[in-house]
This record gives C-alpha cells, sequence and structure tokens, in this order.
C-alpha cells in the first residue's frame, strides 16, 4: 500500500542497551527518527545543551555520552543502516537558572529551571520563537568544540538551535550518509515570521541545508 513504518527512538545509550533490539527494528522499520534532543535539562544541576553536536571541554564521560554525534555513531554500530537513521533537530531550548550569573559558560553550576516563555508557559522550556522574538536582551554565544548555540540573559541561560547549529547538523547528517532530519516541534519554530527571517526559518534552513 506504500506505507510507511517508522518509529521514534531514544538516543540516551543506558535507554538504547536496555530496550532496543537494533538488527530487528532495523529489518522492519523504513525510518528510526532519533530522538537526539532533551539529552541535558533543569533536572541536573549544571548548564548543559539538549542538542549539541559533538562534546567540548570539561565534559565528564557521562556527557560525552549525551550528544547527537555520540547518537548517531551508537545506533549505527548497533546495526542500523545509516540511511534509515533520522536526526532529530529541536525548534526549542531547554533553559536553567544559573547559580551565579557570572558564571555563565557550559558546565556551570546552576538553581532550577529557567524561567518560562509567554506561549509555551513551561519553566525550563524555551520555543525557538520566544527566543528569537527576544534576541536583542540575550547574550548569544557559539561554542566551536560542541558545534552549538547558547544564550543569557541575566541569570537565564538556554541551549537551543538556530540556522548555524543547524546548518553543522546538516553537515554531520549528510556526511554519515544518514535518511535526513525531523523536527520535534513545528509549533516553536517563528512561524509567524517576526524575527527577520521569514516564517518557519529554522525548518526553511533544514531544507535548503538539505538541498545544498
Amino acid at each position: 500500500h506504500g506505507y510507511l513504518l517508522t518509529a521514534a527512538v531514544a538516543a540516551g545509550k543506558a535507554t538504547v542497551d536496555r530496550a532496543y533490539n537494533v538488527p530487528e527494528m532495523n529489518k522492519y522499520l523504513d525510518f528510526i527518527n532519533l530522538m537526539t534532543y532533551d539529552l541535558h535539562g533543569s533536572w541536573e544541576q549544571k548548564t548543559g545543551h539538549h542538542a549539541a553536536l559533538h562534546t567540548g571541554p570539561g565534559d565528564t564521560d557521562q556527557d560525552k555520552m549525551l550528544t547527537v554525534h555520540y547518537a548517531v555513531d551508537l545506533w549505527l554500530q548497533l546495526g542500523a543502516e545509516p540511511k534509515k537513521l533520522v536526526v532529530g533537530i529541536p525548534l526549542y531550548g531547554r533553559t536553567f537558572k544559573l547559580a551565579a550569573p557570572e558564571n555563565n559558560g557550559f558546565n556551570a553550576p546552576t538553581a532550577g529551571a529557567g524561567s518560562a516563555g509567554p506561549y509555551t508557559k513551561q519553566s525550563g522550556f524555551l520555543g525557538y520563537n520566544e527566543i528569537c522574538e527576544n534576541i536583542s536582551k540575550w547574550s548569544v554565544k557559539w561554542c566551536d568544540q560542541r558545534m552549538a548555540t547558547y544564550a543569557v540573559m541575566g541569570s537565564d541561560w538556554v541551549g537551543y538551535d538556530n540556522e548555524q547549529s543547524i546548518k553543522a547538523k546538516v553537515e554531520f547528517i549528510k556526511s554519515k550518509g544518514l535518511g535526513g532530519a525531523m523536527v520535534w516541534s513545528i509549533e516553536t519554530d517563528d512561524f509567524n515570521g517576526v524575527c527577520g527571517s521569514g516564517k518557519y526559518p529554522l525548518i526553511n534552513a533544514i531544507n535548503n541545508a538539505l538541498k545544498g
């Protein structure tokens, strides 16, 4: 009938090892959608990007297993076909409240979840639209090692994807010969186009990079 059978699957090694028979899944699934996000968050006591491509300075051995790169390599090693593996890209950020605002890099001590946004109304979480609409108030930073964007505003810290980090992820997807990208989720992109890059800038960035 031309139907597709797909599954959204965990990226963390502990869950993968316990929950999945990857060779069997690979036999039957058309696409395996990797949920490569929420790898860090306000449930921890230090800042971390929830969807960093690579590891970076100061990361623990545990942190080094919580990246997009590690998750993709893990699934490939366990028997997933590259062309079936799809990388999840978040259209939102995970936020923290800094314990000391002057210490605001990666692995900085935190004191819970960052402030809730006006639309999603969830502490520890900001949609990309909520971030970009107030981007002038944030100090935006880029980590070359992690290929990841984060921003600081007072005691609030957010790790998120933007056009720059998405381009890096799509180049990685292409270099591995993977099946493509998927997003979570559409309604937190800048769907009204109020941030200056047109409507759905992140989805368009993925699309353009995949075609390029």
